[in-house]
């Protein structure tokens, strides 16, 4: 599709609610994600080989974190092979990660509240993000929250702005070792030129950062407390 446009919708009951592939400029917004209970969803929305576009004002209904390992938790937005991107101002309750991009260049993650979540995720070989001015607080009854997780092969991106707290690990930056099973056989690759500018983190029950690739991380006027 050249243009697609998913707006105004209300789904719930599906293991994937929002499926977008293979299209240009698409145009995902003011739509809103239910869950039901006892049905497991996969990724409520998910987005996959997209040229550009925008996903903007979405919902997606609180589903509580269970912490690592649970088989109760999903995600809430999921992408892949995404290229020049605006993923902004949605709203996202729980999951395990509330949103996800990964093998993507050139996406922009801005003014996005994720409330309870695991982790906003990015990783496996991004390149080029901007990722700034997001509200991300962890669930802090299991105490497992990673605000940001930056991972495996990230280069060259921007985190700023971003407000994080009630996590674990404010911002996590790391990789895969070789022969990782999520690495589907690709290389083993640490994350390099990662700037994190002018983001607050607070009340973090581990680390304000917990840095594993060393003297990959370019540090600016963070604020911790």
């Amino acid at each position: 599709a050249r243009r697609a446009i998913v707006a105004g919708n209300r789904v719930s009951g599906a293991y994937m609610c929002l499926f977008v592939r293979d299209c240009t400029n698409p145009l995902v917004s003011d739509n809103y994600v239910g869950h039901v209970a006892g049905f497991r969803q996969g990724i409520d929305i998910y987005g996959e080989s997209i040229n550009g576009g925008v996903f903007r004002n979405n919902e997606i209904q609180l589903d509580p974190y269970h912490g690592t390992g649970s088989a109760e938790d999903h995600d809430g937005m999921g992408f892949r092979y995404l290229e020049g991107t605006t993923i902004e101002n949605n709203k996202i309750g729980g999951h395990y990660y509330a949103l996800k991009v990964y093998l993507s260049k050139n996406v922009v993650i801005q003014g996005n509240t994720l409330y309870q979540v695991g982790s906003l995720r990015t990783g496996f070989y991004d390149s080029n993000l901007i990722v700034r001015n997001n509200k991300i607080s962890g669930e802090p009854l299991v105490g497992l929250s990673i605000g940001i997780w930056i991972n495996d092969g990230t280069v060259d991106s921007l985190y700023e702005g971003n407000e994080i707290w009630d996590c674990q690990y404010g911002v996590q930056e790391s990789h895969y070792p070789e022969g990782t099973s999520y690495l589907e056989g690709n290389p083993s690759l640490p994350c390099s030129n990662i700037t994190l500018k002018d983001n607050y983190i607070h009340d973090c029950s581990g680390s304000y950062l917990h840095i594993m690739d060393k003297g990959s991380v370019i540090e600016v006027d963070n604020h911790y407390g």
